[in-house]
């Protein structure tokens, strides 16, 4: 038997909650990255369209001369996406030209010459030119290479010459190769009998072959009988022995 007791009940009011939950968190990061990796993409590909084309043109770029004062030549053969040329000297001013098929000269001296194209207002360097003034730079014969002692008549000698440039600036200078005979059993040779003109900037060194093609009379005739000569290489500065060398009939 129940008694007539007062029965309370406590009724619990349940507040409303604040937090997120965490499914909606995980979706609102993966719209956030999913916006930012489009934002990201739509930034380079925005950078990757204003890269410009390379220079679509052919200019041949050339040693010039006026009045005994030197400089570059530049034509135009064709000409598909550059707004403007520009021939530049590197101690001297700036040249521009757009017109296709006209010859634009330059004249400032010797040095370095550097053709350049406008595309889409990004610069290309399309050619380099360097001249230098004749006879010019300190040349030292740093080391001849391939040298052989004994080749046939007929055949060709042939060695490498490492050039050095000692002076303070870019020169130009032939270097020679010369034969002397040794002992007046072969015919004279037409020295030098190879020449190059070469140009060696600065502190630099360079190889350069140089070739005397042997023939008729460079020996003195008969199996097993050789004439006898000495190899040189000259430049303005110096001389060196490349060796001797016995030609065989």
């Amino acid at each position: 038997m129940v008694k007539n007791n007062n029965i309370k009940y406590m009724m619990v009011r349940r507040q409303p909650t604040t937090g997120v939950s965490p499914v909606i968190g995980i979706l609102l990061m993966v719209a956030v990255t999913i916006g930012l990796f489009a934002l990201g993409s739509i930034i380079f590909l925005d950078i990757g369209n204003q890269t410009s084309e390379p220079a679509d043109a052919s200019v041949d770029l050339t040693e010039a001369e006026d009045d005994s004062d030197v400089g570059v030549s530049a034509r135009i053969e064709y000409n598909d996406n550059v707004d403007e040329f520009f021939i530049e000297h590197e101690h001297g001013e700036t040249k521009s030209f757009d017109e296709v098929g006209v010859s634009n000269q330059m004249i400032e001296g010797p040095g370095q010459y550097m053709l350049i194209a406008n595309v889409d207002g990004s610069e290309q360097q399309l050619d380099t030119v360097t001249i230098a003034a004749e006879g010019s730079g300190e040349f030292q014969i740093q080391a001849i290479n391939g040298h052989e002692g004994q080749i046939d008549e007929g055949d060709t000698y042939s060695i490498d010459v490492d050039i050095r440039n000692d002076a303070n600036e870019i020169g130009t200078q032939e270097i020679e190769l010369e034969v002397e005979d040794q002992g007046g059993q072969a015919q004279e040779q037409d020295n030098p009998v190879d020449v190059k003109e070469v140009t060696v900037e600065e502190d630099e060194v360079r190889t350069y072959e140089l070739e005397w093609d042997t023939g008729s009379g460079d020996s003195p005739g008969g199996p097993g009988q050789s004439a006898h000569y000495e190899i040189y290489v000259h430049t303005e500065d110096d001389t060196e022995s490349a060796g001797p060398i016995s030609v065989s009939g």
